[in-house]
């Protein structure tokens, strides 16, 4: 099959990957009793009402967990009457074969530019049988429309049939690729044992090599012939970032966007971290959070624990804070072991998973063992693993007490809806924000995790940053459109920020906070504005509650920012589009410019990824990415050798000459690494066993520790006698 006829299969596989891919046997391919009338949703339009029942289901019609993800992991997937309902494979597996098979059509002598109009009629075998004809003109510039009309067309073992068509809208001369194309179709019909989907809809693709980068607009509605339910995406946007746009190993992905079940309604999806893949094949991201919002702004957080474990967090009430948080494997969403997500015997398992593993859903069971392998019920349903099956290893789940990662020892302390953690030496305390209506700071003593009277402050704080001389705590709000200042010597806010708002955008929010050196009452603030992309609103500096009449501009900029040793120069970082812009701004009385800014479009590459955080020590900028920058001169220094490019956090010591790195090393476990600064050589490492959800924060405490969070509240406190000095 020849490059044109081989890019037509890719409809046949977003179509396969639509209803699941599985099946065996021999399928009929024939173009269904509705012919080509397109499929038009008729279920339910309105916004879901989130709950313990439906919510995996939700997820499953968002990041898949269906039969085609499990075929392509070569187990059994989910059998639940939702399992052919992902939307997110149907993406997947149409940009990648489109990437993968498409160039410009040649002229008959071979040579790549066209030199007149060419008129395309051919036929083609598809790959396990069926037909597939591609007729239409393209012009000398690549530019035109194709109809792409399959006959029992079969890509795998079930067999497609219908008719859709590709407009090319620009094409790369140079690079011989088609850079915005619609794909679009009345009606595809996939048959075959047991599976009868009709689908109707189109996909818009815009490619960026040189960002290294691809957008996948999404907008069509699928029907399951066999149960009726049908999925909608509206808008359904993924965007990939690659590791190597022609040659890729990895990606990184968002998603955003609206997608519609008959029975439960809608749910909007915005990605809070990015989502990792480390491989191309991996079905599922190994890490990442997604947050999908319903009727009454319930919520979904759902959080990638690894390639094969999700955790759920509900939200069922919307008032912000998840009041249930559930594990289960990426194939149990729609699975029935994911149809129930409470827990009735307060076990920490949920009620489905316990009925569908032979387990009582009344009776606290946690610590049984019927495979008699050593690990108990909750250790498996946090590993994502069969508790009638015996693992030759398993983590043991979390608990309070000392910790066992090899040199390092500490404690877990569980504070539920902690949002962000920091470190001060004058009162020996980690301060903890936590979520809430009013929300609150809780200091704790890290010698033995005993927590202190609350602090209170206003709604949902997120963000704290403390003054380099101990007398003030900055305090990000997401519920309102405010910075506070807690006065640490009085533990009571003696100061709230207003941060402006715009006529059309709204209230103005605080991405990131750095307090000036040097002046403690002086801070410059990362704004945004909610709900729109790029959410980027500038740098302001404020003093006290008033604000310097000069900021940065809007729309791509500094999302994370850094001073230097001097309070005249701040970093920043564009973490937000692929522009990944390094900024140096100056200081003054009046307000912060933008000094220069090194992007993705210059050489050689200095900083590169979406979420990527910096942190300022030793004249140097440290990336969560693994890289030490010099900010002067613009060039990486070194590169340490961390587990993984993203989901990283980095913790700087420039006294101790070290730099500190927590990442995932696999499934439940995340490690701490101690770097030589000078040098760059690995010190020692020790993982942290036990924690759930994911690491959200690592912060430096006290003369020997180490503190993690992680997005399931809990806070790690470790000591190390031999990677810190």
């Amino acid at each position: 099959m020849n490059t044109l006829s081989r890019f037509t299969a890719m409809l046949a596989l977003a179509a396969l990957a639509a209803c699941g891919g599985g099946g065996g046997g021999d399928g009929g391919g024939g173009g269904g009793g509705n012919g080509t009338q397109p499929v038009t949703y008729s279920g339910n339009s309105s916004a879901a009402a989130v709950s313990t029942s439906n919510a995996g289901t939700l997820t499953s019609s968002v990041i898949g967990g269906n039969v085609g993800a499990a075929a392509a992991l070569g187990v059994s997937g989910g059998s639940g009457p939702d399992a052919a309902q992902g939307l997110v494979d149907v993406g997947r597996s149409l940009s990648r074969t489109f990437r993968a098979t498409l160039s410009q059509p040649r002229r008959p002598d071979g040579t790549a530019r066209l030199a007149f109009a060419i008129n395309i009629d051919q036929t083609d075998a598809c790959t396990n049988g069926g037909t597939v004809r591609i007729v239409g003109v393209l012009s000398d510039s690549g530019i035109g429309t194709l109809a792409v009309i399959y006959s029992g067309c079969r890509v795998g073992i079930d067999a497609v049939s219908g008719q859709g068509t590709m407009q090319i809208e620009a094409f790369d001369l140079g690079l011989l690729l088609p850079t915005n194309s619609v794909i679009s179709f009345a009606r595809l019909t996939v048959r075959g044992p047991g599976l009868s989907v009709d689908m109707s809809g189109s996909f818009r693709l815009v490619l960026n090599p040189g960002a290294k980068s691809e957008s996948l607009i999404q907008n069509i509605v699928s029907l399951n012939n066999n149960n009726g339910r049908m999925t909608k995406s509206e808008n359904l946007v993924f965007f990939d970032v690659y590791n190597d746009f022609f040659f890729p190993t990895s990606y990184v992905e968002t998603i955003s966007g609206r997608v519609f079940h008959s029975v439960h309604g809608f749910v909007d999806i915005v990605t809070n971290v990015p989502l990792v893949f480390s491989t191309l094949a991996q079905a599922f991201p190994g890490s990442g959070e997604m947050l999908l919002t319903g009727a009454g702004n319930a919520r979904v957080r759902v959080t990638a624990v690894s390639p094969t474990v999700a955790g759920l967090s509900l939200d069922l009430d919307g008032d912000g804070v998840f009041e249930r948080d559930v594990r289960l494997a990426w194939l149990d969403l729609s699975s029935p072991a994911g149809t129930d997500l409470g827990d009735s015997d307060g076990d920490g398992m949920h009620n489905s998973w316990e009925t569908a593993n032979g387990l009582n859903p009344g009776v606290n069971d946690a610590a049984g063992d019927p495979d008699a392998d050593g690990f108990n019920n909750l250790a498996e349903y946090l590993a994502g693993t069969n508790p009638n099956v015996s693992d030759a290893t398993l983590p043991p789940p979390p608990g309070p007490g000392p910790l066992p990662p090899g040199p390092a020892t500490g404690l877990l302390v569980t504070l539920p809806n902690n949002s962000d953690i920091v470190y001060d030496a004058v009162t020996d305390r980690i301060y903890a924000a936590v979520r809430g209506n009013p929300g609150s700071v809780v200091p704790i003593n890290p010698a033995n995790g005993t927590p202190d009277a609350a602090i209170p402050v206003g709604i949902d704080p997120v963000k704290l940053v403390r003054s380099h001389d101990g007398q003030y705590l900055y305090v990000a709000l997401d519920g309102q459109s405010a910075v506070q200042r807690i006065n640490l010597a009085t533990r009571e806010v003696d100061l709230t920020i207003t941060l402006e708002s715009d006529p059309f955008f709204g209230p103005r929010h605080a991405e990131d906070i750095a307090v000036l050196p040097g002046s403690p009452r002086s801070i410059a603030v990362s704004l945004y504005k909610k709900g729109f992309s790029p959410r980027h609103e500038g740098v302001a500096i404020y003093d006290d509650a008033m604000r310097r009449a000069n900021q940065t501009p809007g729309h791509t900029g500094s999302n994370v920012i850094e001073f230097s040793a001097s309070a005249t120069t701040l970093y920043g970082y564009n973490n937000e589009t692929t522009g990944f812009g390094f900024f140096r701004m100056a200081v003054d009385a009046s307000g912060v410019t933008v000094t220069d800014v090194y992007d993705s479009f210059m050489t050689p590459t200095l900083i590169f990824g979406l979420g990527v955080d910096i942190r300022f020590g030793a004249g140097f900028i440290f990336t969560t990415s693994g890289l030490m920058v010099d900010p002067i001169a613009r060039t990486v220094v070194r590169t340490f050798a961390v587990p993984a490019t993203f989901g990283n956090f980095v913790a700087v010591d420039a006294a101790l000459s070290r730099a500190f790195y927590l990442s995932n090393s696999g499934g439940l476990t995340w490690s701490i690494q101690a770097f030589d600064i000078g040098s760059g050589n690995l010190l020692g490492a020790a993982d942290i066993v036990g924690a759930t959800g994911t690491a959200s924060s690592l912060i430096r405490w006290g003369a020997k520790g180490l503190a993690i969070r992680t997005s399931a509240g809990q806070i790690f406190m470790v000591q190390s006698t031999s990677w810190i000095p």
